[in-house]
């Protein structure tokens, strides 16, 4: 390792004086380009959630962001180049905003962009809205184009209309494609990943409604109480799929409390019956293909946190569960869960807890992590709580 690099542990000391803050971006920032290989994943996705936190990329790092995200996603996505990203990323991606809009143009232009590359690409378009409406004509003529797939052509709509494009004409096409099941999937993907604006219409949400697949739910719960007229239809579905014993029960729960807020703590509570049994790897595939952070927002967060020291044991653990499913999008939820840790609740849970701060819990956190963990008396709870610090340090996989 060559001088000054740093991938581990306390960052080493600046050449000249600044802030905490500054040393620990720039330990962050090291740790992200240098970290490579499956033993690295949990460490650069905790590091690039932190930097996400702070939503302010300058171009340079944008650039490397982007290239090794679209490096992960070509690795993993597949043949299935329409994968889902957590909305915390996304969001720091357009923080440029549209000085980083000619980049992603050549990008898309060149011949050596792969399919999963220009799909990542075209949602930091779509998050950033109208300030990427300079890409609007080179979409545009996308769309023209009889080379472009039809999936792609579906995606591309969706963009246009959250960089403001108004007019009848797409709306109407995009529409029709949610009611397409060859673009179907396509359309909802990309609404669930950009963040669904004022464009959406009523029509829109009925046609979403009366499939109502996993994708459609994402979409549903991120359009809030705009969605209301299908409150009952996802009520429904999620007493079914609880009843079934599916996995599935998890998305349509979260989007009903999201769009139902005055119902918020039934379908919250309701995600952790006593009787619900269900696969690991059923879970895992439903977590991979739908991350419950997308419907997590700062109100659910909160709420989860407080279901962590409910009283009944299976919506304590259930909550925690979840909660370890997400990232630094759910930090609100981390100060109910450390004071859980410090409580004489049972072993399992609080381990579960441990594991848990390793997602939700901001680096402002680890000064108390490190004291709960000098008094713990429990072996496996304070191995748990080690490995969680050894993450939010930084610290080698090798090491943790």
């Amino acid at each position: 390792m060559s001088p000054g690099v740093c991938l581990a542990g306390e960052p080493p000391a600046p050449t000249e004086a600044r802030g905490a803050d500054a040393r620990r971006r720039d330990q962050l920032v090291r740790t992200f380009k240098k970290a490579e290989g499956d033993a690295w994943l949990r460490t650069w996705f905790r590091a690039l959630d932190e930097l996400a936190l702070e939503a302010d990329f300058d171009v340079a790092l944008w650039k490397t962001v982007e290239a090794k995200l679209a490096r992960h996603l070509e690795r993993y996505a597949k043949d299935d180049w329409a994968v889902q990203l957590p909305p915390l990323w996304l969001v720091a991606l357009t923080s440029p905003g549209k000085a980083v809009v000619p980049t992603i143009l050549g990008r898309l232009r060149a011949d050596s962009t792969s399919p999963t590359e220009a799909h990542l690409l075209l949602l930091i378009l779509g998050r950033m809205g109208p300030a990427a409406k300079g890409a609007m004509p080179f979409l545009r003529k996308q769309l023209a184009d009889p080379k472009t797939p039809r999936a792609r052509k579906a995606q591309i709509r969706v963009v246009l209309a959250n960089l403001g494009d108004g007019s009848k004409d797409t709306a109407a096409a995009i529409l029709a494609d949610l009611k397409k099941r060859e673009t179907s999937y396509d359309v909802l993907q990309t609404m669930a990943s950009i963040g669904p604006r004022n464009w959406v219409t009523e029509g829109m949400i009925r046609a979403m409604a009366k499939e109502a697949t996993l994708d459609a739910a994402l979409v549903l719960g991120l359009l809030g109480e705009r969605a209301g007229s299908v409150a009952k239809k996802l009520d429904d579905l999620q007493r079914s799929t609880v009843k079934d014993g599916l996995p599935d029960q998890f998305i349509y729960g979260l989007a009903l409390a999201r769009i139902d807020r005055k119902n918020q703590d039934t379908a919250l509570r309701r995600l952790f019956p006593k009787d619900f049994t269900c696969h690991p790897l059923g879970l895992l595939a439903l977590f991979n293909n739908h991350p419950p952070e997308m419907l997590v927002d700062a109100e659910i967060s909160k709420h989860l946190g407080k279901l962590v020291g409910d009283k009944d044991r299976t919506v304590s653990g259930g909550a925690l569960m979840l909660l370890e499913q997400t990232g630094l999008s759910a930090r609100g939820a981390a100060p109910a869960v450390l004071a859980f840790l410090r409580s004489d609740a049972d072993v399992t849970r609080r381990g579960q807890a441990a594991r848990a701060l390793a997602r939700i819990a901001d680096y402002s956190l680890l000064p108390e992590l490190k004291a709960v963990a000098e008094k713990e008396a429990s072996v496996e709870v304070c191995e748990r709580l080690e490995a969680t610090i050894k993450l939010i340090e930084l610290v080698e996989p090798k090491k943790q």
